[in-house]
């Protein structure tokens, strides 16, 4: 625990609060790939403003970056507003263009012989290590403000995301509150440039939301487990690649923020594996109610519904009931065997197929 470790966390965390707030933004309004081409537009700004200054100054660099990510949304709103093209493809022609740019810039930067020291070339993969006390108050100051703003326009934020039209109604400036979910995004990902990098960046953006979305729908509870997945992952990549020689911080950030939303997809109580045991419970109890309907129907020719019958005269179904299944069955009281292959209901399988009747005429 080093003083450079030390500085490193303290960025992580910041780092984390900001993209966890506006990841779920930026997730719920369905703009995730608008923070991966935001994240690359940014690059041509940062190596601008190092040309200009010919110092790497982290309040320069970000200012940079920052008037770069607003022009590239201001472009692709452009071109969504004036042209056929679909958003997708807008945001596509922004992150190629931008990119492109800025990598020719770099390219220009390494001919410097300063820019080695400047260490611009960071800005690509990302390396939290380089954090400076400077940056560090820059990157709280931004995540401090982020919050102050989504606690100061929390209503204006929610009714916007889920109601646009509602919100309009209610006198509330959609294209302003618009714009500022817009900047508070390009922000939070401007001060997370250095340390995960302009290509992984666009990871933060979508994953901690994501992550959080299958564990709950309600949105307080939703930005809450979403910074807590946003600063985990961030701590564990500086903690990691501090252990491990060579192993860079960003990719590493990335890797474990991506075994969350792993993780959250599978074990989540809305997750894969919580729906495929669902859906066989719902399968067998099907099952269940088809033997138990089609059982009561043959048993109705006769007074006594309890009269057993072969179970191969189901003819509806695809193949007999399984043995292990009219074994259940008869554990849970409904059937009752007579013979080897004849079967009846008892009183509680009556019962229940007088249930299922009125349930389903």
């Amino acid at each position: 625990m080093d003083y450079p470790l030390i500085i490193a966390l303290i960025g992580a965390l910041g780092i984390g609060v900001a993209t966890g707030i506006t990841s779920c933004y930026a997730v719920l309004k369905e703009q995730s790939l608008l923070g991966d081409a935001i994240a690359h537009a940014s690059l041509p700004g940062i190596c601008l403003a190092f040309l200009i200054t010919l110092n790497r100054s982290p309040l320069a660099l970000l200012t940079g970056a920052l008037i770069a990510g607003m022009f590239g949304i201001w472009l692709i709103t452009q071109i969504n507003r004036h042209s056929f093209l679909k958003t997708d493809t807008a945001l596509g022609v922004i992150l190629s263009v931008f990119f492109g740019f800025g990598t020719m810039l770099l390219t220009v930067i390494q001919t410097i012989p300063t820019a080695r020291q400047a260490g611009i070339d960071t800005f690509i993969f990302g390396q939290i290590a380089s954090l400076l006390i400077t940056d560090i108050g820059i990157i709280w100051c931004v995540s401090g403000g982020i919050v102050a703003v989504t606690l100061i326009f929390w209503k204006e934020f929610k009714i916007i995301l889920f109601d646009a039209n509602y919100a309009t109604g209610l006198g509330i400036s959609v294209p302003k509150i618009s714009l500022l979910l817009n900047s508070l995004l390009v922000i939070s990902i401007v001060i997370g440039l250095q340390s995960v990098g302009v290509i992984l960046m666009s990871a933060l953006v979508i994953a901690p939301a994501t992550a959080a979305k299958q564990w709950s729908h309600n949105l307080g509870w939703l930005m809450i487990l979403s910074v807590l997945f946003s600063c985990v992952s961030c701590v564990g990549g500086v903690l990691f690649s501090s252990a491990y020689a060579h192993l860079p911080s960003g990719p590493t950030i990335v890797v474990l923020i991506s075994l969350m939303v792993i993780v959250s997809l599978l074990g989540s109580s809305n997750g894969i594996i919580a729906k495929a045991i669902q859906r066989l419970s719902v399968k067998k109890t099907l099952q269940i109610d088809t033997i138990i309907n089609g059982l009561y129907a043959l048993a109705t020719s006769h007074d006594d519904h309890s009269h057993p019958h072969d179970i191969r005269a189901l003819t509806f179904l695809n193949h007999p009931p399984s043995p292990q299944l009219l074994k259940q069955l008869m554990n849970d009281g409904y059937v009752y065997q007579s013979s080897v292959d004849h079967w009846g209901l008892t009183e509680a399988g009556i019962a229940r197929a007088i249930q299922n009747t009125k349930a389903y005429p």
